[in-house]
């Protein structure tokens, strides 16, 4: 009888050891593998924003994208994922929007133009929307070397200079009499009268008497 008791009793003490070193173990497994937290955000993979670590739908999946800058010409509202789209439209320096016309360094405007290399002849355009040329014609553009090296205005003149700060000046007549000024931007056709003298642009006489040479550097 005292047999089967120490029997039974040994019996529960292993089955309650037992439970105590499983309990310790799964103890162990969940304390060293924790459940991981939800991750919000996009799982649809069909979606601009599909988020491969997200296990929660938070309900920001985008299917449309376009420009979302609302001060680009080509603005999207109903886009909710920029895909690098955005333009920006321009003024050029006679107003017109996206036009072709340029400041040159003397911030002297500048227009494109046809030209028509049989009779010789400029027309002045403002874009090129529905520009058709002709046989004899060719397009220039404002600031480029073929305008550059035909425009005898561009920066002032050949007579004008650029001072060390990015400063235009011209070259003008100066009456030493009545100490009044002229400017010119060629010398074509000038005749000086007896009070008057040509003064250039970034001579010694211009800088010794040019309060502006110089000046507006930063």
């Amino acid at each position: 009888m005292k047999t089967k008791m120490k029997m039974k009793m040994k019996m529960k003490m292993k089955t309650i050891f037992s439970v105590c070193i499983l309990s310790i173990f799964l103890y162990a497994c969940s304390k060293d593998n924790p459940t991981p937290d939800p991750v919000s955000g996009c799982i649809d993979d069909t979606a601009f924003n599909y988020d491969s670590l997200a296990t929660v739908d938070d309900g920001s999946c985008c299917m449309i994208a376009g420009c979302i800058d609302s001060l680009a010409s080509n603005f999207n509202q109903e886009a909710c994922y920029d895909d690098n789209s955005c333009t920006y439209a321009f003024t050029d320096c006679i107003g017109v929007e996206n036009g072709l016309a340029v400041l040159d360094d003397c911030g002297n405007c500048h227009q494109s133009y046809i030209y028509d290399f049989v009779i010789h002849t400029t027309t002045d355009i403002n874009d090129t929307a529905g520009l058709v040329l002709g046989a004899t014609e060719m397009l220039i553009l404002a600031g480029s070397p073929e305008d550059i090296a035909n425009n005898s205005n561009w920066n002032g003149g050949p007579l004008a200079a650029i001072d060390s700060c990015g400063d235009c000046h011209s070259s003008y007549i100066y009456d030493f009499v009545i100490h009044t000024t002229t400017d010119i931007n060629d010398t074509a056709g000038l005749v000086l009268g007896a009070t008057e003298m040509l003064i250039l642009a970034g001579s010694p006489e211009d800088i010794a008497n040019n309060p502006n040479w110089n000046t507006g550097c930063e």
